[in-house]
């Protein structure tokens, strides 16, 4: 057996630069930007709420106080006119007020005590005998350190509580990112960097109790580890049956890979969509709920509960989809006239509704499959058709199947709307609808194109185009074929 030579360096476990400590960073750092952000906004709208408030003050001296002071003022009733204007002088933020005509101050109250300020002055007249006769001007003064003062305490107030949850939090996320992932990599760490040839017999175990019927991504890890190992003591033969099947792996590694980066590219783009809706309804929410709108709140959570539960949708049936191949129930023989019957009768509603004339040809073959897997195929299909048949005034499916060579050759075929043969391809890629409109998320024919595959069959459409009807074929292999692909 070869040696296998060891690296000229051993890189070492450094607990500064340890994915726990820098997990935890990253979640101080992104809280601390948010609370900051947040915080700011926050005191922005509060302050114009604030300078808003004393507007109003102003406003409502004007309103209800100005008429009684020019009354005093005519009457020379200057005790009645300090009573009004201290009156005045109880509302919030108001510092000063004070008469002054002909340059020359005739009352005033309150002292100033604000290093910045906001005045307005209202012209005081009296009508007499059908002239107006001047009696001064009232200058109200308003000190804005209230303001300051009040958003600072606020700031203050909100960091501190901000600061507070995000250390309780990030202690509670750091003590379970240990106890479900950061002392198992320290194991696994440590595990290899001891790894030798004279230590493969040596198993890898994680600590702590795990649930071996249930098994995690970190037991799917160490299981393949373990096998490694076992397969890397294994006898030359066995060596290069292994490199025939890396050879193998890494190809299709290399179709995963591919495939993996356009359904990243795909579902990042299909649910920033909701994403996006939710995102721009809650800063119109935000607003309508400080303007008191209740008729614009309710639209804006409508909405924003419309994205979510299309979201829902969307994420359902890619863990759908992703359990195809992940999950998979013991294949079996299956009778396809019982099993066409038991997919109709899932869709019987919808076929009732449209009034489709459903057709299976006699004498099905038997098939060696996962019935529930091949089961969702044809009540996709079937549910497919009834889906498109457009203005078909008679609606009519036909379901059949024959045997191929050392295949079984399924179809489904229907007098709907047809489909473009430019689509042909495109309508089993993910999320990929040729009807925007149309009910359902795009994913229901790559679900199907998934699971034929498992199967290690094939799949496609025929159809001359729009208005001439659409055909779906799909090969499944019989019992010794699927058993050798599974």
């Amino acid at each position: 057996m070869n040696q296998i030579s060891s690296p000229q360096k051993t890189l070492s476990l450094n607990n500064k630069t340890s994915v726990a400590k820098r997990f935890i960073v990253m979640i101080v750092l992104f809280s601390g930007v948010m609370t900051f952000v947040g915080t700011a906004i926050r005191l922005y709208f509060n302050y114009e709420k604030e300078l808003r408030e004393i507007n109003n003050q102003i406003e409502q001296i004007q309103q209800t106080h100005l008429q009684s002071i020019i009354n005093s003022l005519w009457v020379t009733d200057f005790e009645l006119l300090e009573i009004e204007m201290r009156g005045i002088l109880t509302m919030r933020d108001i510092e000063s007020l004070e008469i002054i005509k002909d340059g020359k101050k005739i009352i005033k109250v309150g002292l100033i005590h604000s290093k910045e300020t906001k005045t307005k002055s209202f012209p005081l007249s009296y009508s007499f005998k059908g002239k107006n006769v001047g009696l001064g001007t009232l200058h109200v003064v308003a000190g804005l350190d209230g303001i300051y003062g009040r958003s600072r305490d606020n700031a203050v107030e909100i960091l501190t509580t901000q600061a507070l949850q995000i250390f309780f939090i990030t202690i509670f996320i750091s003590f379970i990112f240990h106890f479900l992932i950061g002392r198992h990599l320290k194991t696994m760490a440590s595990y290899s960097s001891q790894l030798r040839l004279n230590y493969l017999a040596t198993p890898l175990l994680l600590k702590g109790c795990r649930n071996k019927d249930r098994p995690d991504e970190l037991d799917q890890v160490v299981s393949s580890v373990n096998t490694m190992l076992v397969s890397l003591g294994n006898d030359l033969e066995e060596r290069r049956r292994a490199v025939e099947e890396k050879e193998k792996l890494i190809a299709e590694l290399e179709n995963k890979n591919a495939e993996l980066e356009r359904f990243t590219y795909t579902v990042s783009h299909d649910l920033k969509s909701p994403l996006v809706t939710i995102s721009g309804f809650a800063g119109l929410l935000e607003k309508d709920v400080l303007n008191n709108n209740p008729e614009k709140i309710k639209r804006d959570i409508k909405q924003i509960h419309n994205a979510a539960e299309k979201m829902k949708l969307l994420l359902d049936d890619l863990l759908e989809l992703s359990r195809v191949g992940r999950i998979v129930n013991p294949p079996q023989e299956v009778q396809l006239n019982a099993l066409v019957r038991d997919a109709l009768s899932m869709v019987a509603g919808q076929i009732n509704e449209r009034g489709v004339d459903v057709s299976i040809r006699p004498d099905l073959p038997e098939v060696f499959v996962d019935r529930t897997r091949i089961l969702e195929v044809f009540q996709n299909l079937i549910d497919n058709a009834i889906k498109f048949m457009g203005e078909q005034p008679e609606p009519k499916i036909e379901i059949g199947a024959r045997r191929d060579s050392s295949n079984i050759l399924c179809y489904i075929k229907d007098n709907g709307v047809g489909i473009n043969p430019h689509y042909h391809k495109k309508v089993f890629d993910l999320f990929d609808k040729l009807n925007p409109q149309a009910k359902g998320t795009g994913i229901g024919l790559t679900l199907v194109k998934r699971i034929v595959e498992e199967h290690g069959g094939s799949i496609w459409v025929e159809s001359d185009g729009l208005n001439n009807g659409t055909t779906f074929f799909f090969r499944l292999p019989q019992k010794g074929e699927f058993q050798n692909h599974a």
